[in-house]
Formats: C-alpha cells, structure tokens, sequence
C-alpha cells in the first residue's frame, strides 16, 4: 500500500509541474505576442523618424531604465497593458477551475480514531498546573 501512495504522490508531483510549465509557456506566449502589439500601437504615437523601434531592447530593465522620456513611458504603458491582456486570458481558466472546484465531493481527511484522542486529553488533565513565583532583587 506504501508504494502504491509513493507512486501517486510522484504522479501527482509531476502532473502539477507540467501544467505549470504549461500554463508558464501559454501565458508567456500570450505576454510576448500581446507586448509587440503594444509596443507597436504605443511608438506610432511618436512622430515619424523620432525613434526606431528596432533600437529599443524591451527585455532588459536597464535598458528601458536607460530610455528617455516619453519612450519611457509608452514603453512601461506597453508592458502594463500587455499584463493586463495575460490576466484577462487567464479568466476563462480560472472560472473553470472555480467550477471544477465547486463540482468536487468532498472527501474528509484520514485520521486517527478517536480513543488516542481521549487517552491525550485525559493526560493532558493529568498535568498538575504549578504556579509561577517570580523573585525579585
């Protein structure tokens, strides 16, 4: 029986980090397609020739550290808006879990029977409580 409950709990391990890795690369591709949108619509508000987009590096923090005023600012807007596209692709996933969630039966935990409960209160009364006596100097 041990190793039948060993061998589900690393099933069980192991499905959780594929969907994770899963979900990491959905929600990532949905961030990169979503950022070059963004970053696309953002920049043609500049006028023309003003920037080249082909220069700007939106991967690296210092780079967009090292970018001036307004580039900046669209760029860090691109990024915000991009997160909110991966948070709103996230919703339909998360109502099906809420609803798979809801659908479960409940099953109560395994636990030991009641009499080594008793016998642990029944000891725990048996402790004599002995009073604190501070002594000061």
């Amino acid at each position: 029986m041990k190793a039948a409950l060993a061998l589900l709990a690393r099933d069980v391990t192991l499905a959780w980090r594929e969907g994770g890795a899963i979900g990491t690369a959905i929600f990532g591709a949905i961030l990169s397609s979503r950022l070059v949108y963004h970053l696309d619509s953002e920049l043609a508000s500049l006028p023309a020739g003003s920037v080249d987009p082909s220069k700007i590096d939106a991967n690296s923090i210092e780079s967009i550290h090292a970018l001036t005023e307004p580039v900046k600012g669209l760029v860090l807007t691109a990024y915000s808006m991009a997160i909110d596209d991966v948070f709103l692709a996230a919703i339909p996933f998360m109502i099906v879990a809420l609803i798979i969630a809801l659908f479960l039966k409940e099953v109560p935990l395994r636990g030991r029977s009641a009499a080594p409960a008793a016998e642990g209160a029944a000891a725990s009364a048996e402790i004599e409580e002995v009073p604190l006596v501070l002594s000061g100097h």
